[in-house]
């Protein structure tokens, strides 16, 4: 029989802080920006250039967390038969944590028993292992570290399933995942449905990530004969699969460097990714042809690929990842029209293959592949997916957030067409602190005062903001509004009419000295964080961009004593490299050393950040150019041994 469970478990997590209270103006940085596209096909060069975005708004930055762990209870579901434990994270976007085959005695995936944060997400914190539901832009998704909605399903047979659900705010659309593993398959299905509730399109972006253990002789076999290849250089290049007489790409553990490589598939075939080790056993998926696309990342076997693996487990293991998406790359979004919505299904569980085919010849690996697919019936595990209307929804079993019931109350007050998707899944019982002061704007047509809890910027709110009754709390939100939109002149009036209503609002400050130096004027954009660094001295992030604004204009001597004036706090690291970054070009360079002798580590090192490495080497020249006896020539850490290497902790440069 199959079982569902809500329980909690423990596992090693960060400490973690509140949300940044500081409005994301920019995007973090994404590796996937400024493709070249030349020589792509015109479909594949359109969906690069469609649904872009410039920053995360209206989410806030989950940026404010530890290196150390600590033990934490975290609630789950989980969905159990004879055959399969599923384990799914409801406190962190739903993700599937665990597949365990329980006849075979081993974990599907990979996740490595803890949860360790880096710079990897829309949002900032993200962390490896299972299977992450990536919707919204390129990228990690922004829910991968919030909690979401969860309820038990009733299949047409009576057996029990599992229903995420949640509101997703930069697209303003709704996904849900129905999770059912019949009592004698072994095989879970995934059900997914994302939905447009507007009245007009909106770009959508999917891509299902699933973590995979990597070991000697372990192979990818998916049936493709071609990939784009992307090694995290602006360029997409067309390569053989399984590769060439050098190399065979289908083995991600002898991978060389960090990449991203996308299959071509056949279009009329049903699509299937698998990962399996070298005695022909692993992990299958398979989905319907919606999801087209198929993908394997590797983080490669440079020091930096090394040092990165290190950095987010936590140990000397190393794992890859397999995916597929709604495109036939991550670098594409597709249009939902008004109204409309997708359906797919995706199936995972284990699958065995003889060696000498798996092994073999590429042909005889996908020969190999098909044939186990067709014995295992994984395909009519595809279609058993029941109809619209035919899951019986039960009771809530975990809460997520309150956005999908204030857009049923926005419709409602606005007296708009309700959609009776979002009426079902996200009761008004759901709204909560995040939510009243947009209740507040609806019901009053004011915005209370103080320091903004959250943002809006659809357009029906920017209408709802600009209407509002003046003050200083509805120009701050007005400038936010106006900035997403693109009138970044506009926004920052607002943001100045926001400062003379409330001479002490430290946040208009914030954004004002935010956007202008975005806007080409690093030196008033300085000024202004200074003003409102004293203003909230307390507020690390905000100390964080100002001395960022301090040294682009090479006010340095004031950046340096704003991080030796900085309290203690999990932007330590953070504050000390930028500290030892001013003292270098202000010709200090025994201070830089000492903080990198010291040792340095920076919680939030977002990906392909090669700073780091770009400061200890800068650090050498400038010893080299004054001929001082630096301590970083005579003895360094980890595996450098000369001026032009740079210590494994160091390096995390993802090419060249």
């Amino acid at each position: 029989m199959t079982i569902l469970d809500i329980r909690s478990i423990v596992l090693p997590t960060p400490r973690r802080g509140p949300l940044n209270p500081l409005p994301p103006l920019s995007l973090l940085g994404e590796l996937h920006d400024d493709i070249d596209c030349t020589g792509l096909d015109a479909e594949m060069a359109r969906n690069i250039a469609y649904g872009n975005v410039s920053s995360v708004l209206p989410y806030l930055l989950q940026d404010d967390y530890s290196r150390e762990l600590v033990q934490q209870e975290t609630r789950v579901a989980i969905l159990e038969n004879d055959y399969l434990r599923a384990v799914v994270l409801l406190e962190f976007g739903g993700r599937l944590w665990s597949l365990e085959d329980k006849v075979g005695g081993r974990d599907l995936l990979y996740n490595n028993h803890r949860i360790q944060f880096g710079n990897l997400g829309l949002r900032n914190a993200w962390f490896p292992g299972g299977v992450e539901w990536n919707l919204g832009t390129t990228g990690h998704s922004a829910l991968t570290c919030s909690p979401v909605h969860a309820a038990s399903l009733e299949l047409p047979d009576g057996t029990p399933g599992l229903r995420i659900y949640e509101w997703e705010r930069m697209r303003d659309l709704i996904y849900q995942l129905d999770f059912r593993l019949g009592p004698k398959s072994r095989h879970l299905a995934v059900d997914i449905k994302v939905t447009n509730p507007n009245s007009h399109s909106v770009p959508v972006y999917w891509w299902s990530n699933i973590a995979v253990a990597s070991s000697a002789g372990t192979r990818v076999v998916v049936p493709s004969r071609s990939a784009f290849e992307f090694t995290y250089t602006g360029q997409l290049k067309r390569v053989p699969v399984p590769g060439s007489s050098v190399i065979d790409i289908t083995y991600p553990h002898a991978a060389t460097r960090t990449a991203d490589h996308f299959f071509e598939l056949d279009p009329e075939k049903t699509p299937w990714i698998a990962a399996v080790d070298a005695a022909g056993i692993g992990l299958l998926q398979v989905s319907n042809s919606r999801l087209r696309g198929r993908k394997m990342f590797t983080w490669g076997n440079s020091p930096g690929g090394r040092r990165w693996q290190e950095f987010l487990t936590g140990s000397s293991e190393s794992y890859f990842e397999i995916q597929a998406g709604l495109t036939r790359t991550q670098l594409e979004h597709v249009p939902l029209g008004p109204g409309d919505s997708w359906s797919w299904s995706e199936v995972y569980g284990p699958v065995s293959v003889p060696v000498e085919a798996v092994h073999g010849k590429w042909v005889d690996a996908i020969e190999g592949m098909e044939s186990a697919i067709a014995e295992a019936r994984v395909k009519s595990v595809l279609n058993e997916r029941p109809g619209a209307g035919n899951y019986r929804q039960g009771e809530p079993l975990h809460p997520g957030s309150g956005w999908g019931a204030l857009e049923s109350l926005r419709r409602e007050l606005s007296q708009e067409q309700s959609s009776p998707v979002i009426d079902l899944l996200f009761p008004r019982s759901s709204l909560g602190e995040d939510q009243e002061p947009w209740i507040a704007l609806l019901e009053t047509g004011t915005l209370p005062p103080g320091t903004p809890r959250s943002y809006v910027v659809g357009k029906p709110w920017s209408a709802l903001i600009e209407e509002a009754a003046d003050s200083a709390a509805s120009m701050l939100h007005r400038g936010v509004v106006r900035w997403h939109a693109g009138h970044r002149e506009a926004a920052v009036e607002a943001w100045e009419a926001a400062y003379v209503l409330e001479p002490d609002s430290w946040l208009a400050l914030r954004n004002i000295a935010a956007a202008t130096g975005l806007m080409g004027e690093p030196r008033r954009s300085a000024e202004q964080y200074l003003h409102a660094l004293g203003l909230m001295p307390d507020a690390e992030q905000l100390r964080v961009e100002a001395i960022e604004a301090l040294i682009a204009v090479n006010r340095l001597p004031e950046a340096i004593e704003l991080s030796q004036t900085a309290p203690e706090s999990h932007f330590a690291g953070r504050i000390r490299f930028l500290q030892a970054w001013a003292a270098v070009f202000h010709g200090e360079t025994r201070l830089a050393e000492s903080i990198l002798e010291s040792g340095l580590e920076i919680a939030d090192l977002r990906e392909g950040e090669v700073s780091l490495s770009d400061l200890w080497l800068i650090c050498q020249i400038r010893c080299r150019e004054t001929e001082e006896d630096c301590e970083l020539h005579q003895e360094s850490p980890g595996e450098a041994n000369a001026h032009r290497d740079v210590p494994f902790i160091y390096d995390f440069r993802l090419h060249g």
